[in-house]
């Protein structure tokens, strides 16, 4: 099966593509692709690694998602408010207009169930799955995002060094950086899976 791109899904061409043309966007609508994450196609590329250093602890949001209660009326909050009123947080944290808007128009009931129960799976999530860590696939690949409120650049790096992973440091970008310079993000993935061939 190929996309419209003429690329197979959950290639790494088809990646790049498709956040260079601007196709990625919102959870959901990568098309042939059903969720976006952390990490792509290929093994051993993260932005997320600062999670698996033994020391991590979960942000703010993470902690009241992580409540039984807290959690259920952050979500009741949220859709409640229109989806500018969502937009704007989205946009406060780095995600350009249209993107955020995109974004905060796909919340429901459904993704915030979704959102609460991964995140209660994953309360200690660095000590879980930190060891393991070290054990992916080499050469691995860690975004480090000098902009990230919700992850620590130090961390990832320390993940990285112990994982004997490649880092690409990506200074004034944040959680959203594939939204935010999706050619600059497209070009760091090519980079890193040409050096694969």
């Amino acid at each position: 099966m190929s996309t419209s791109l003429g690329l197979r899904p959950n290639s790494s061409a088809w990646v790049i593509r498709s956040i260079s043309s601007g196709t990625i966007g919102a959870e959901g609508s990568w098309p042939g692709w059903p969720r976006p994450g952390p990490s792509w196609s290929d093994p051993g590329v993260t932005d997320a690694a600062s999670a698996f250093d033994v020391g991590f602890e979960w942000h703010d949001f993470a902690k009241i998602w992580q409540t039984p209660q807290a959690g259920e009326d952050f979500w009741d909050q949220q859709l409640a408010a229109s989806a500018e009123e969502r937009a704007g947080v989205f946009q406060m944290f780095g995600v350009p207009e249209g993107p955020a808007l995109d974004l905060a128009s796909r919340i429901t009931r459904t993704m915030a169930d979704c959102i609460l129960d991964l995140y209660r799976s994953a309360v200690d999530v660095g000590k879980q799955w930190g060891p393991d860590f070290a054990a992916i696939p080499v050469p691995g690949l860690v975004i480090v995002l000098g902009e990230d409120p919700f992850l620590s650049a130090a961390s990832a790096a320390k993940a990285a060094a112990r994982a004997g992973a490649k880092t690409v440091a990506l200074d004034g970008f944040g959680h959203w950086w594939l939204l935010q310079d999706p050619a600059r993000a497209a070009a760091v993935l090519a980079g890193s899976w040409a050096t694969l061939a």
